[in-house]
């Protein structure tokens, strides 16, 4: 009787929609929804009209049942979180069927910013991208300015001459701190220097989706000055499937890693973590330039249909064999000679670990509108030893005439007058930097028909902690009559002979708008307006003390104009600025240099009246590009071409005066005016297999108008 009971019951529930759904109209939807490769059932998967806006959900065994008020003609799409989307008839759902889904890696819209990267035949700037399948083909155990050394008006070199440790890009002649980078949207130039540290992103390739790289001043219209181009890396999609990954390489230069990753897949239908962990070291090309790196990479998502939020990790400590040192230009023609590294003999070395946190959420508010925004969170602390032999003891404050305060009066608890140091081979010092940003990076989505537009804020605050001390080395004091003399104390007993705080904030606004004016035509406008802001603070012994704002108003404009489905046509006027580096207006690590050598002092208007710096003005300006860019752009699925002009008028660039630093680096200084433009060719061609050729070419003319 109660098996009878539960029958009827049963066949009740499917009979009584469809009597009601044919009373009024409706169409009864049902059937179930599966995982095509591996048969199980899809809980939570949609169904729904957009225009009619209803649908329904599969329950937790893939099955769906809901009445539908259109009619039999109109499409219905169906999807699911880690699935490929589908579209079917809604007479096709009318009858009991079984729909199979294809999964595929779960596209973390929050963090793949559209309107960060160009898009074929819409986007009037010039880029070139590589996929994660082109990745695969390539050697992504180096560091990344090797692999982006192909593409047109990139070269890179290598201290270590092997592409792992410090490795240096340039993008139309511009050094890598005029190249906007980010990870995830998140920007990785340090706001101090400007500088990208290549070394602390070792291994991260391997977490990599896609990388896109904008020459000139691109579309990153937030984040650091996009001068000589901008890179902007996506780290993996999410899969709904578990993959599990051990791996183990051996190299040239004794290079060997060791590697493992882990993916959980959808996790009780909206969960994701992923795990990667290595080791690597080399011995390096040149003497003494090894490598010891340990790394990771964890991300944890959690999607729903409308929310997706996304947390994620990587870093790892790092030490290495110091070879800034370049060699004689003869050396070059000796195998072992040009293997030569002045830094090893000394034994400078570095630590170093910076890992980052990054917290992403997407809501979907409506088909037109969504927010997003990122949490950022960067940590930095590491020290380098070098060489200290060749400093006079003036420049570590061992005499008296080095300012009001010395160290002497820290190191001469009996009162003597010392007069001199001894400054011993072998003499290493420590420089620390400790580092802390953090910031938010919210943005709305509006998109309506053809038109398209993203509206945000950056918001970044940075901090650091500079000094110096004598690490190692025999260093004596003496009296005036030589009858007393004492060792100064090194390590961790030692007093730093400089110190000095520096914070930077960084609050911006942009606009940026699509808008497709015909089937052919798009146009694109932007809008950034800046405020920076420079503070120097709480420096032992010279207590220089300054703070210096900054505000930049950055358009752009372009159109993009397809010819043919395939090829298209672009044009693009820009214009971005860049404050200088905090080391252009005062260099407090090498305050204590010898006037015979080149007194390092503030970079700013000096009063010879009152014997006072003016903070209010620097020697030094922000720089100003106005970039224009026209370009063909060509791309099937086995060929692309690329063909483009750039002229960039630069006002105030920060230009090498023809000095070096003790570390080899160019003194600099403003030009008022210069000039560079340029031609750029890109061909490649997918043949039969996996056999691709490419190939590029670029021509420039680089000049200076008024410089003084």
């Amino acid at each position: 009787m109660e098996k009878r009971l539960r029958n009827w019951m049963r066949f009740s529930a499917i009979l009584l929609p469809a009597i009601i759904s044919s009373l009024n109209g409706a169409i009864l939807m049902k059937g179930e929804i599966r995982d095509r490769r591996s048969g199980e059932p899809i809980s939570r998967a949609e169904i729904f009209q957009a225009q009619q806006q209803e649908g329904s959900f599969t329950d937790d065994e893939g099955y769906f049942r809901f009445n539908y008020h259109g009619e039999k003609k109109d499409t219905l799409t169906i999807r699911a979180i880690g699935y490929k989307e589908r579209q079917l008839p809604a007479e096709i759902l009318s009858k009991t069927i079984i729909i199979k889904l294809d999964p595929q890696a779960i596209d973390f819209e929050a963090i793949s910013i559209t309107a960060l990267r160009g898009e074929k035949g819409k986007s009037p700037i010039t880029y070139s991208s590589i996929s994660r399948e082109e990745l695969k083909t390539r050697d992504i155990n180096r560091d990344l300015p090797s692999l982006l050394s192909w593409l047109p008006s990139a070269t890179f070199y290598s201290e270590n001459g092997n592409g792992i440790g410090y490795s240096y890009l340039t993008i139309r002649g511009f050094d890598q701190r005029r190249v906007s980078v980010m990870i995830n949207g998140i920007p990785q130039n340090d706001p101090e220097d400007h500088n990208v540290y290549w070394i602390n992103f070792h291994d991260l390739l391997h977490s990599v989706e896609d990388v896109q790289v904008q020459r000139g001043a691109g579309s990153a219209f937030y984040g650091p000055a996009a001068i000589g181009g901008s890179i902007n890396l996506v780290t993996r999609y999410f899969s709904v499937n578990p993959e599990y990954r051990l791996q183990s390489t051996l190299g040239s230069f004794n290079t060997r890693s060791l590697s493992g990753e882990i993916n959980s897949g959808l996790v009780a239908k909206h969960w994701n973590f992923r795990v990667r962990a290595s080791v690597i070291e080399s011995d390096g090309y040149r003497e003494g330039s090894w490598s010891k790196y340990q790394r990771w990479f964890a991300a944890a998502g959690y999607f729903r249909p409308n929310f997706n939020l996304k947390l994620i990790s990587y870093g790892g400590p790092q030490k290495d064999g110091l070879a800034f040192y370049g060699i004689a230009k003869d050396y070059n023609v000796d195998a072992e000679l040009r293997k030569s590294n002045w830094s090893a003999a000394s034994g400078d070395i570095e630590w170093f670990h910076q890992p980052h946190y990054e917290l992403h959420s997407s809501w979907h508010l409506s088909e037109r509108l969504s927010i997003d925004q990122s949490l950022l969170y960067i940590t930095g602390d590491g020290y380098f030893d070098y060489d200290g032999s060749w400093a006079a003891p003036s420049y570590f404050r061992l005499t008296e005439n080095i300012n009001s305060t010395t160290l002497l009066e820290q190191y001469n608890p009996q009162g003597l007058a010392y007069h001199d140091a001894a400054m011993a081979w072998g003499t290493m010092i420590r420089a620390w930097v400790s580092n802390r940003q953090w910031g938010w990076l919210p943005r709305i989505n509006y998109n309506y028909e053809k038109l398209s537009i993203t509206a945000g804020l950056e918001l970044r605050h940075h901090k650091s902690l500079h000094w110096g001390r004598i690490q190692a080395g025999d260093l004596l004091l003496y009296t005036e009559t030589d009858t007393f003399s004492q060792s100064i104390p090194t390590g961790e007993a030692a007093e730093a002979y400089y110190q000095y705080k520096a914070a930077k904030n960084i609050a911006s606004i942009y606009l940026h708008s699509r808008y497709q004016l015909t089937q052919k035509l798009t146009l694109m406008a932007e809008l950034q307006a800046a405020r920076k802001k420079y503070k120097f603070y709480d420096e032992d012994y010279i207590e220089t003390d300054f703070s210096l704002p900054f505000a930049f108003l950055n358009p752009r404009f372009g159109l993009s104009y397809k010819i043919f489905e395939k090829t298209s046509i672009y044009a693009n006027l820009s214009q971005t600025s860049r404050e200088p580096r905090l080391k252009n207006y005062y260099d407090a690590a090498e305050a204590t240099t010898p006037a015979m050598w080149g007194a390092v002092r503030p970079n700013f208007y000096y009063d010879t009246s009152t014997g006072e710096y003016d903070f209010s003005r620097p020697n030094v300006h922000p720089e100003m590009l106005t970039n224009f860019e026209i370009g063909l752009q060509h791309d099937t699925k086995s060929s692309q071409i690329a063909l483009n002009y750039y002229y960039m008028d630069f006002q105030n660039e920060i230009v090498s005066n023809g000095k070096l630093d003790r570390f080899g680096y160019p003194v600099t200084g403003n030009a008022q005016r210069t000039l560079h433009q340029g031609v750029e060719f890109s061909f490649q061609f997918q043949m039969q297999g996996t056999f691709l050729f490419g190939m590029n070419s670029s021509v420039s003319k680089n000049e200076f108008i008024r410089h003084s």
